[in-house]
């Protein structure tokens, strides 16, 4: 019921935000802008504004779906379904007992090599998760701070971190559109005005 409140809160406050925009942008198209002397009008309305977030919205959560491959892909690691060694067992073991703990479905545990002491967690929910850990962290942490860091990490998937990101990303996308594309305006405006 947590994760559902919170993910309400974060729709509820983009929405708010896309509302302002809507009420906004047309203010400052039609009454800001011309006041020195750039002219948008025409070129950037709602239609651009509902675009601009399907598209930023919709990337990054096709991003957060795919977030588990994408990983695995970049990364040359290997998945730990059965400890081999100490470390191996101390990872597995350690992931194991909190998702227990948490009431979550175990992530998926991967090891990757690398000599940066690092670790994260990704995937689309808590209970479609995984976390990997770099070869450098086990070899320069003791085994209390692996684990340690196994809980900061499995924090991320319990309490939807992942999601959150993504709706922040979806919003940072959806400025990014809208500044291109006045930005576009504005500069073929000045490039008239040149000649």
């Amino acid at each position: 019921m947590k994760s559902f409140k919170g993910i309400g809160l974060l729709l509820i406050a983009n929405i708010l935000i896309m509302v302002t925009l809507s009420i906004t942008v047309p203010i400052v198209i039609n009454v800001i802008l011309p006041m020195f002397g750039i002219d948008v009008r025409g070129s950037v309305d709602l239609t651009s504004l509902v675009w601009a977030a399907m598209f930023g919205f919709g990337g990054a959560f096709i991003s957060l779906a795919f977030s588990k491959q994408m990983a695995r892909a970049m990364l040359n690691c290997q998945q730990i379904t059965q400890p081999r060694s100490q470390a191996e067992q101390v990872i597995y073991g350690s992931v194991r007992e909190i998702a227990q703990r948490l009431h979550i479905t175990m992530p998926e545990v991967w090891v990757y090599d690398s000599p940066d002491p690092n670790a994260f967690a990704t995937g689309p929910s808590k209970n479609n998760s995984m976390v990997a850990v770099s070869t450098g962290l086990l070899q320069n942490l003791k085994e209390d701070e692996v684990k340690a860091v196994l809980a900061h990490e499995m924090g991320h998937v319990y309490n939807g971190d992942m999601f959150a990101t993504t709706v922040l990303a979806g919003l940072m996308n959806t400025f990014c559109i809208l500044h291109r594309d006045v930005g576009t305006v504005v500069s073929s405006q000045r490039e008239i005005r040149q000649l």
